[in-house]
C-alpha cells in the first residue's frame, strides 16, 4: 500500500490517501499515479483527495505532500506542470475505449537536508516566500528525526 500524506505544523499527518500499488508507477525522477475511475468526481466527496487535487494547482502548496512506499518517503514537487512536456509534471483526465480515468505524473525528491535546502535557497532567490516556508517546515521535520 502506498500512502500520500500531508503534515500539519505539529508534524502529524493531516491528510492521508492510501493507494493500491497497482495504481503507482515509479521511475527515476517521477512518480506516476493512474486511477482507472472518475477520480475528479471522487474528489467531490473525499476531503483528502480534494485537498490533494487543489494543492496541485496552488503554487503556494507545491511542497506539502509526501509519498511513502515500503521503506522510502519522498517529498512531492508539484511546482511545475506543463502539457506534453516529458520533463515536467502532468495531469491528464482521459475518457476513451482503452483507458478512462486520471493519469498524474509528479516529480519526487529524496528527503535529504542538502537537497531540500538547495531548493529552498533557489525559491528564496525567486522570491517565492510561501514555498520557502513550506520547505523550512520540511527541514525542521528532517532535523527532528
Amino acid at each position: 500500500m502506498i500512502k500520500l500524506f500531508s503534515i500539519n505544523h505539529e508534524n502529524d499527518i493531516h491528510h492521508l490517501i492510501e493507494i493500491g500499488e497497482e495504481y503507482v508507477i515509479s521511475d527515476d525522477e517521477f512518480i506516476r499515479l493512474e486511477f482507472d475511475f472518475d477520480w475528479i468526481n471522487h474528489t467531490l466527496t473525499c476531503t483528502d483527495c480534494k485537498v490533494f487535487k487543489n494543492s496541485l494547482v496552488d503554487m503556494n502548496s507545491a511542497y506539502r505532500w509526501y509519498l511513502q512506499s515500503e521503506n522510502e518517503i519522498f517529498l512531492l514537487d508539484s511546482s511545475e506542470f506543463a502539457k506534453n512536456n516529458h520533463y515536467k509534471n502532468s495531469f491528464k483526465n482521459t475518457i476513451s475505449d482503452h483507458f478512462t480515468g486520471v493519469r498524474l505524473k509528479i516529480k519526487k525528491m529524496d528527503l535529504t537536508y542538502l537537497k531540500i535546502n538547495e531548493i529552498r535557497l533557489k525559491k528564496e532567490s525567486e522570491e517565492r516566500y510561501e514555498q520557502c516556508a513550506e520547505l523550512r517546515n520540511v527541514i525542521s521535520l528532517l532535523k527532528r528525526q
